[in-house]
């Protein structure tokens, strides 16, 4: 069957190109790797055990003690399984990219990179969408803007 235009682009964009520092280039990916799992580990296991360090960004008050908190409203405990199930997935984003670190063909390792390049971008376009639109926006968020913008830019 012949294949349409598009994925001859999209085979030539991803088609493993001969670059003359290869190995540097691989294991400056490899750190970015390891960096980004090593966080990816740290907040979504603290999105999974404390979902209200995350809430404070969602508009949440802090009640009490910080690490110790039951919330009482049933939309706050929904949002926190929310925020607990998100965290799951950032988990696992940490293990494909921990071991992303032992792939060598450079098509698929590319196509990990554009991949967390579009996910970061567009997540920085909804904050900043909602930083510019939504009245109930904390100020706090702009630590997730400058994270995600730095993500996006890292890959």
């Amino acid at each position: 069957f012949p294949q349409p235009a598009a994925m001859d682009s999209f085979e030539k964009f991803f088609k493993p190109k001969v670059v003359p520092n290869a190995k540097k280039n691989k294991a400056a990916l490899d750190k970015l790797f390891q960096a980004h799992s090593a966080i990816a580990f740290a907040a979504g296991s603290m999105a999974v055990l404390f979902p209200h360090f995350y809430g404070v960004f969602l508009g949440e008050e802090v009640h009490g003690n910080f690490f110790r908190w039951s919330p009482d409203n049933d939309q706050v405990r929904l949002t926190h399984v929310v925020i607990r199930l998100y965290g799951c997935l950032i988990f696992g984003q940490g293990m494909l990219v921990w071991f992303a670190r032992w792939i060598v063909d450079s098509a698929v390792r590319r196509g990990i990179v554009l991949s967390y390049f579009v996910v970061f971008s567009m997540t920085e376009l909804v904050l900043v969408g909602s930083w510019l639109t939504d009245s109930h926006w904390h100020s706090i968020n702009v630590l997730n803007m400058m994270l995600f913008g730095g993500l996006a830019g890292f890959y």
